[in-house]
């Protein structure tokens, strides 16, 4: 798949290479077995990275230990992203 996976306790996050010319990075998530959930994307008009879903992986459960580990990353690769955006405003 390439580039790096980042895993949580019941998530992984399998970082995909940038296409030619994109700013941001694509996850894929993954369950502990390893089951496709959908997608970590950026998505401009929020200025932030979300979660999308992909239905036609069929019905996925989510409890709220999923739920927060989705969140903490999404939390961390907004945190690290407007840092970025700081650093290039003082240049």
């Amino acid at each position: 798949m390439g580039g790096y996976s980042h895993e949580r306790k019941h998530l992984r996050f399998e970082k995909r290479p940038r296409k030619k010319g994109a700013k941001t990075d694509t996850w894929v998530v993954m369950n502990g077995e390893g089951q496709y959930l959908g997608f970590v994307v950026y998505r401009s008009g929020w200025r932030r990275y979300i979660f999308r879903y992909v239905p036609e992986y069929g019905t996925i459960d989510f409890d709220a230990k999923c739920q927060q580990e989705s969140i903490d990353f999404l939390n961390d690769e907004n945190a690290k992203l407007k840092a970025t955006w700081k650093k290039r405003k003082k240049k």
